[in-house]
């Protein structure tokens, strides 16, 4: 059982956070190069590294535990899937493609960020944003960002592993429950 558990707090923490609340776009959207000068400032691999970070070993395992059942992956992988160093040695070449792979797409994730801004809000409030960032406040907001996005991202964690302990037995009764037979 205890197993289950700490596979539904796993799936938990992977699993991307819904936004709490939308923003009503703007009336009239401001420009892009304002929206991409506020992006800039926001410099979202410091935020996107750790995320892709974090992730990495739950990735890392999925595709070695595909290699090693898949029945195209030559033997030689599958033996050196078995011992702890091949293991460590796979999982580093995973991960750093993959990490490459990643941040290839952050000017694309960039852009698209840039647009969202510019639907969201109207010039003058792009403006106003893009000032505010560049100001020494606001510049320490970006510079603290990524350590906030840390402690929070800890906290989730906490609250996924303790959420996922607390509905667990209630999932396995419920799921139990389903094979039961039908009383009349």
């Amino acid at each position: 059982m205890r197993r289950y558990a700490i596979m539904l707090g796993a799936a938990l923490i992977a699993a991307p956070m819904p936004a709490i609340s939308q923003v009503a776009p703007a009336a009239q959207p401001g420009t892009i190069a304002t929206a991409r000068a506020i992006v800039s400032k926001l410099r979202i691999e410091r935020t996107m590294d750790p995320m892709f970070q974090q992730i990495m070993p739950l990735m890392t395992a999925n595709v070695e535990n595909a290699m090693a059942t898949a029945p195209k992956t030559p033997e030689f992988l599958k033996a050196k899937l078995k011992t702890e160093e091949g293991r460590k040695q796979i999982g580093d070449i995973i991960s750093a493609e993959f990490t490459a792979a990643f941040r290839e797409h952050y000017p694309d994730i960039a852009e698209g960020a840039a647009e969202e801004y510019r639907k969201l809000f109207s010039e003058p409030e792009l403006k106003a944003i893009l000032a505010f960032y560049t100001s020494p406040t606001g510049a320490k907001l970006l510079e603290a960002l990524p350590q906030l996005q840390q402690v929070l991202s800890e906290q989730g964690r906490a609250l996924g592993r303790e959420a996922g302990m607390t509905a667990f037995p209630k999932i396995q009764a419920r799921l139990a429950a389903l094979g039961a037979p039908a009383t009349k």
